[in-house]
């Protein structure tokens, strides 16, 4: 059984923290993050309908926290460096293996619910 210990909002995102009992009764603190993704998608669905077809610049996609962190997670076990630094190196898109992530992420039908083209 959980115990929520604490409740945390910053801007979009709600951070729950709860203690529990892992599988070998051990005491565990887990915060679980969740954040309200409604206004993207609105900001999505205005940009697509109302397109400037004689700017130079296009939205491609809007990627929310949450999900760019959980990338950056996966990418730091892979790449043997702090989450920090896999989330600064995947929004600044400084190598290949960045600029791949970014690929999925704008890209792929598995995130097209963030992507303009969707729209």
């Amino acid at each position: 059984m959980s115990k929520l210990l604490d409740i945390e909002r910053s801007g979009n995102r709600l951070f729950k923290t709860y203690s529990h009992l892992d599988g070998e009764n051990n005491k565990v603190i887990t915060t679980a993050t969740t954040e309200d993704i409604s206004p993207i998608y609105t900001n999505l669905k205005d940009v697509a309908q109302n397109r400037n077809t004689k700017s130079d610049f296009k939205l491609k996609a809007s990627i929310p926290f949450t999900v760019l962190d959980d990338e950056a997670k996966k990418a730091s076990n892979i790449w043997g460096i702090t989450v920090k630094d896999a989330f600064a190196e995947i929004t600044q898109c400084r190598s290949g293996r960045a600029k791949k992530i970014m690929k999925k992420l704008t890209e792929d039908i598995d995130y097209r619910r963030f992507q303009t083209k969707f729209y």
